[in-house]
This record gives C-alpha cells, structure tokens and sequence, in this order.
C-alpha cells in the first residue's frame, strides 16, 4: 500500500486512542494528571518503550513525594461516640480538653518521619492548655530502622516539653519492634485503640494528681 494510505488505515484504527477523557478524569481526581501528561510526552517523543519507562519512573517519584510529605490530621471525638474522625473534615466532631490527637496519613518510614514528628512536636507545644499527644500510628504496620530512632527520640523530647506521649492503634510488629529497642513501658504508651489512649491519659493524670495530693 502507499504510504499516505497505510497512515490513514492506522490513524483511522487508533482514533479512539486520542480521547483526551482519561487525563481530564485523572485531572478532576487530581490524581496522577502530571504523570499521564509526562508519560503521553514520552512516548511521543522516545518511543514506547522509553516513554512507559519514563512513566514508571514519574509514578515512583510521585509516589515517593506524596509518601514523604503526609497530611497529619487532628482528631476529635464524633459526638458521644467511640469513633475519632478528622476536625477540619468533620466540624460537628469536639476536640478533648488536653489532649492533641494526631494521625499521620502515611506509613512512617525514613522519609517522612523526623518531618512528621517535628511538626507534631511544634504544633503541641505552641498551643496552650496541651498537656499530652495521643498519635494514631494505624497507618504503620511496620517500621524501619530510621523511623523507629526518630519515634524514639520523639518520645524524649515529649518528656523534655513536659507533655505526655501515648500510642494508638499500634500494630503488633510495631510493640515488638519498640520492645526490642528498649523503649520503656510499652504496654503502659501503647493502646489499641484512640479512645483506650485517651482513657490512659486521663488515668494518667490522675493517678499523678493523688500523688501529688499525697505528698502535701
């Protein structure tokens, strides 16, 4: 066939292909519009082997930005309920006296960690009437060694701000891992769910309060 004509037949076959609808969706999503743009310029340009590679690497690095940079949402109680849900999602949910709550979005690992305690350490100490954090780690069934020091060396510097630090939602690996590390009283910061948390906080206080009391 001529050449004009074996164009046509192939354009004419892969007209469908250029429906733009796919990215325009990913774009409403605002999920991976960027990469679908850089990896539809890719192919373009380096063929298609090259730019599906190009593409592979796009997804990693977005990936690796949305992993390193979470949302940290602050938790309130949803009515009378046992349930804790995002504030700025949920404004009928209450926040409890006292007590900061916070929940990464994230898996903790080397990347985000020291980011994500730091401002969690920033935020409750710049507020007023704090006196202890309750963090939902429900995201990280695991840790790695990088994010394991930092949680540790969050918990310390807790204990220096004067504020007291209790774990929620904590996996099992994770107990395990802290336990292997040396962390003190586990079982004691640990709690499985964030209204056992924020039960051990207000036991805590208490308990501190009568000896107090006690020593007057």
């Amino acid at each position: 066939l001529p050449e004009p004509v074996l164009a046509a037949v192939v354009i004419a076959a892969l007209t469908h292909a250029l429906d733009p609808s796919p990215i325009l969706r990913l774009r409403r999503l605002h999920r991976d519009f960027y990469v679908a743009l850089g990896a539809t310029a890719g192919v373009l340009i380096f063929g298609v082997l090259n730019g599906m590679l190009l593409a592979i690497a796009l997804s990693l690095a977005a990936m690796m930005h949305r992993l390193a940079s979470p949302y940290i949402a602050r938790l309130g109680r949803l009515g009378s309920s046992h349930n804790f849900v995002d504030l700025t999602r949920h404004q009928e949910a209450s926040e409890t006296p006292g007590v900061a709550i916070w929940r990464p979005g994230e898996p903790l690992f080397f990347g985000n960690a020291d980011t994500i305690f730091g401002e969690i350490l920033s935020r409750s100490r710049g507020e007023a009437g704090i006196r202890a954090v309750v963090l939902s780690l429900e995201e990280s069934s695991d840790l790695d060694s990088t994010a394991l020091d930092a949680l540790m060396e969050f918990d310390g510097a807790m204990r220096v701000a004067g504020l007291r630090l209790q774990f929620a939602r904590v996996h099992d690996r994770v107990r395990d891992l802290m336990t292997a590390a040396g962390m003190a009283d586990v079982d004691g910061c640990c709690s499985f769910s964030v209204d056992d948390a924020i039960a051990a906080v207000g036991q805590a206080a208490k308990s501190s309060a009568a000896q107090s009391d006690s020593s007057q």
